[in-house]
């Protein structure tokens, strides 16, 4: 008698986040189809956002920053955090329409809860000029 073998689930579609520093924006696609732009604020001049291809790191909803604080001096909340390199994340900020973070990424609310319910650890993050 032969033995019948499942066919393996179709694989999800790769996700995948590009940064575009140049015109502050992100396209967010899984597989070839692009699901998500919006806009960023990205790292002012002397606090860049580092240009190149990374993954996911990490994620937490309410995440605190260790660096930096706020204008009341408090520790800097990052909700919606996804860490792509080193002390660098993507998270909900104020996004003014220029560069101004210390190097993290900002995305406006809805923008960072959307990527953060689709993302997974180990999706593939560029940033770009």
């Amino acid at each position: 008698m032969a033995e019948t073998v499942a066919e393996p689930a179709a694989e999800e579609a790769k996700r995948s986040l590009t940064i575009q520093i140049g015109s502050q924006s992100f396209i967010y696609t899984e597989g070839d189809q692009v699901v998500r732009t919006g806009p960023i604020s990205s790292g002012r001049e002397g606090h860049g956002t580092p240009l190149g291809t990374f993954s996911v790191l990490s994620k937490q909803k309410d995440k605190v920053s260790s660096r930096y604080t706020n204008q009341l001096g408090w520790q800097a909340w990052m909700p919606y955090s996804i860490q792509f390199y080193g002390h660098y994340f993507l998270h909900e900020g104020w996004l003014p329409g220029y560069p101004d973070s210390a190097g993290c990424v900002r995305v406006g609310e809805k923008d960072a809860r959307f990527l953060f319910e689709r993302m997974e650890i180990g999706d593939r993050v560029s940033v770009v000029d």
